[in-house]
C-alpha cells in the first residue's frame, strides 16, 4: 500500500486544524470517505477534498505535502504510525503525542511536543518557543519521548519538562530548561540568557561550536 498523501491545493488564508489527519482517526476509512471528511478551517468546517489532492490508501503512514505554518495540531494525540510533513507547520506539533513518528521537512511553530508522552519528533528546520514546554496552567511540559531539531529553537526549550530527551543541533533562546523537573536537553550551539533557571533533577548539556563563521 502507498502512503495516504494529502497535497495542499492552494495557499491557506486561515489556520487549519489538522488534528484529525492521523492514523487513529482515519483507520478503516476508504479514500472516498476520507475525501468527504470535514475539518476546521478558520471559522468553518470544510471537506478535505476542497483543500487537498488526496491519494494513497495506507492510513498508518500519512504524508502532507506543500504544508504551511497555517496547519496547527498536526499529530495531536498520535499513538501509532507516522506522519511526514513536507513544508512548514504551525503551533502544537505533536501535542499530547503518545507514540509514533512525526517528521517535518521544514520549520515548526511554538509548543512542539506540548504534553508529549512518547514517540519521536524530527524537524529538519527551526522551531519557535516552548519546545517540549507546557502551556500556562500546565503542571508539566513533555513527560516522555524524543524531540530532535536540526536547526535552532526559540526561548524556554523544555520548560517544566518531566522526562524525555530534547536535542537542538543549532542554537536555543533564553531560559533554556527553565523549571525543568527531569529529563535531558542537549544544545549543540549557543543558548541565550539564564539556561536552567529553576531546574531540578535533570541534565542540560550545552556545546558551543568552535568553528569560525564566514
Amino acid at each position: 500500500m502507498s502512503a495516504l498523501t494529502l497535497k495542499l491545493k492552494n495557499n491557506l488564508l486561515f489556520t487549519l486544524d489538522a488534528s484529525l489527519l492521523s492514523p487513529e482517526y482515519l483507520e478503516g476509512k476508504t479514500l472516498a470517505e476520507i475525501k468527504e471528511l470535514k475539518i476546521s478551517y478558520g471559522n468553518k468546517n470544510i471537506k478535505l477534498q476542497k483543500l487537498f489532492t488526496i491519494r494513497g490508501t495506507d492510513t498508518n503512514n500519512i504524508c502532507i505535502e506543500k504544508s504551511t505554518n497555517k496547519l496547527i495540531n498536526v499529530g495531536k494525540k498520535l499513538s501509532k504510525g507516522s506522519i511526514n510533513i513536507k513544508g512548514d507547520v504551525g503551533d502544537f506539533l505533536g501535542k499530547d503525542m503518545r507514540n509514533g513518528i512525526l517528521t517535518v521537512e521544514g520549520n515548526a511553530g511554538s509548543w512542539v511536543g506540548n504534553a508529549m508522552r512518547g514517540g519521536r519528533i524530527d524537524i529538519t528546520g527551526n522551531a519557535l518557543d516552548y519546545v517540549g514546554g507546557g502551556l500556562p496552567g500546565d503542571a508539566f511540559g513533555m513527560t516522555n519521548g524524543l524531540i530532535n531539531i536540526k536547526g535552532n529553537a526559540g526561548s524556554r526549550v523544555g520548560d517544566r519538562m518531566r522526562r524525555g530527551l530534547i536535542i537542538i543541533q543549532g542554537k536555543a533562546g533564553d531560559y533554556c530548561g527553565s523549571r525543568i523537573h527531569a529529563g535531558t536537553i542537549v544544545i549543540l550551539g549557543k543558548v541565550g540568557r539564564l539556561p536552567g533557571e529553576g531546574m531540578r533533577l535533570s541534565l542540560i548539556h550545552i556545546s558551543e561550536p568552535t568553528r569560525q563563521e564566514a
